[in-house]
């Protein structure tokens, strides 16, 4: 287990002996760590990981919705023996995505159904309409009032916004020095006309992706209008007019990936020294 010491500079994690067999987890995120391993044995022929433990247990390693993802952090990682090859990886965690603006579940209010018409009741059978006459010496009904039409609907509400995407986090920096490479346990590998392959430790920098946008929902279907009022006296009374259809929610906008960062290998032995 490593020890880890807080200082100003940042986390200080020392390790005597360390057995690589697949991967090995250290938590950076946005923290400066340093790291130093006296012994590093890699117990299998493959490349071995060191990698963010969170990307690690992640597979996706994505912010939580609209929030920013996480920096890599800075790794600064001094092995004095190395047995075989190691591959470090420093990710930015990708952006949170926007949440899309919530649909309506119902349509706004319908209008109100017409009135219908009144009718003064009189002697002998009604006549359709309300018409008043006087038929063959007999008084006919009359409509005191026709029918209305039906109200119109209401119209719908605009769509609901959809949220802007996170920030995708930057890469993080990773320099690494090994002042001693072994191809086997005690057989040092001390100048590189001994090997053909100087590949012993790689770095890849991953930035976090962005986050999308969020969606605008549509806007609410507007209501129906009433229906117009029947019976004699409505006059054929009409329906009133549906309402429109609310405009679309406002789309959100993407967030920005990540940038990647600076990484540095240094082996002396084998004159190895850059950084891009």
């Amino acid at each position: 287990f490593p020890v880890t010491i807080n200082t100003e500079k940042g986390n200080v994690y020392r390790y005597n002996r360390v057995f690589l067999n697949g991967e090995f987890s250290l938590i950076i995120d946005q923290a400066v760590n340093y790291v130093e391993i006296n012994h590093l044995y890699t117990i299998n022929k493959e490349v071995n990981i060191i990698e963010n433990v969170d990307s690690k247990e992640d597979p996706e390693y994505r912010a939580l919705p609209e929030k920013n993802g996480k920096k890599g952090g800075s790794l600064f990682i001094v092995i004095n023996n190395l047995y075989g090859r190691i591959k470090i990886i420093n990710r930015g965690q990708s952006g949170g995505h926007g949440v899309n603006g919530a649909p309506f579940v119902s349509r706004a209010a319908d209008g109100t159904p017409g009135e219908a018409g009144r009718m003064d009741f009189c002697d002998g059978p009604d006549i359709p309409h309300g018409t008043s006459k006087i038929f063959r010496g007999v008084q006919r009904c009359t409509c005191d009032s026709l029918g209305t039409p039906g109200g119109p609907g209401e119209n719908g509400a605009d769509g609901v916004s959809g949220t802007n995407g996170g920030d995708g986090g930057d890469s993080g920096d990773v320099s690494v020095k090994v002042n001693r490479v072994y191809q086997e346990e005690n057989k040092e590998i001390i100048d590189s006309i001994y090997s053909e392959d100087l590949n012993f430790v790689q770095v890849e920098l991953i930035k976090g992706s962005k986050g999308n946008k969020g969606l605008g929902s549509d806007g609410q279907l507007g209501g129906v209008g009433g229906a117009g009022a029947g019976g004699i006296c409505s006059r054929n009374a009409t329906k009133g007019s549906d309402g429109s259809k609310g405009k679309r929610g406002r789309d959100g906008f993407d967030g920005v990936d990540g940038s990647v960062g600076k990484k540095c290998v240094a082996i002396p032995v084998l004159g190895v020294n850059y950084c891009e």
